[in-house]
């Protein structure tokens, strides 16, 4: 089933709330735990981290039957060996909690048949 133009449209406006703020990293909630640790307790989200948490609100809200997401910050590290294993454990770490909310998410979750 393909989405309607008005959940479309639906879609494009919550996404503009997010990224037509160039502070939309303050919506990035600590407690998520993906990201990089910082002094305090907070977490520094990274680019796969804030892919994945806005693919979780909108799979919650619009439950679309099909969604690809690309996550890129192991790509990033290139030379860096260390920082290319902070990257794969953050994407490893973004691929759980996405499955653990698909999981838990009525209407989303992958029953056995």
């Amino acid at each position: 089933m393909r989405a309607t133009p008005a959940e479309n449209d639906a879609i494009e406006a919550h996404l503009a709330g997010f990224y037509a703020d160039p502070t939309f990293q303050s919506f990035y909630p600590d407690d998520i735990g993906i990201g990089v640790s910082r002094a305090g307790g907070k977490v520094r989200s990274t680019g796969d981290a804030l892919t994945t948490y806005h693919a979780e609100r909108l799979l919650a809200r619009y439950r679309p039957a099909v969604m690809c997401i690309t996550l890129l910050d192991i790509d990033a590290a290139h030379a860096d060996f260390n920082g290319y294993l902070i990257g794969q454990s953050i994407a490893d770490a973004c691929v759980r909690h996405l499955w653990e909310m698909i999981q838990a998410t009525d209407g989303c979750a992958i029953r056995p048949r």
